[in-house]
């Protein structure tokens, strides 16, 4: 079961869901669960190093490794990690690629 890349809005999180239709993800709630999953992990520190590996690796992430890297930071079966988390970690990961763009264009 996969979700498209997460457009953010100011208060939610649009995806296309396996249905083949759209999902919002109230955005204040998503983002406090993916705090809560993550415990004492900050997000800013998740998503960098979830970039850095995929830099490592060579290529560009899939849904699944994204589910997969959150079950490593948060010791869960990948077949628990909440849709919900990996929409608003997929978003914080496209809005950080988005301030690194426009900070190396400055």
């Amino acid at each position: 079961m996969t979700f498209t890349r997460p457009k953010a809005g100011p208060k939610s999180y649009l995806s296309r869901g396996p249905s083949g239709h759209a999902e919002t993800f109230q955005r204040c709630s998503s983002d406090h669960r993916l705090e809560h999953c993550l415990g004492k992990t900050p997000v800013v520190l998740a998503v960098d190093g979830f970039i850095r590996k995929m830099r490592l690796e060579k290529r560009i992430e899939t849904w699944e490794d994204v589910r997969g890297y959150l079950a490593e930071m948060t010791k869960l079966d990948a077949r628990l990690v909440p849709d919900e988390d990996i929409v608003a970690f997929c978003a914080r990961i496209d809005k950080a690629r988005a301030d690194e763009s426009c900070a190396a264009e400055n």
